[in-house]
């Protein structure tokens, strides 16, 4: 009986813990034109197979000898 229990215990968690993780946090998507994007903004940039790739800022790297704000 105490291993049904836990094993049922187990599973719950292990459902729950897949669910959350697929959830997106942040999905705002950032389109042409804008002028910032923030660390978690997804942008659209290329194609592969006809299909247009979606990629996540996670973070900066600025360029040398540009003045940064």
């Amino acid at each position: 009986m105490k291993k049904r229990i836990i094993s049922k215990i187990l599973t719950l968690l292990v459902v729950f813990s897949m669910v959350f993780t697929l959830l997106p946090v942040n999905n705002k998507i950032v389109h042409a034109g804008d002028s910032k994007v923030n660390i978690g903004d997804y942008i659209y940039l290329g194609t592969y197979q006809g299909k247009k790739i979606k990629w996540r800022c996670i973070g900066e790297n600025p360029i040398a000898g540009q003045n940064q704000p």
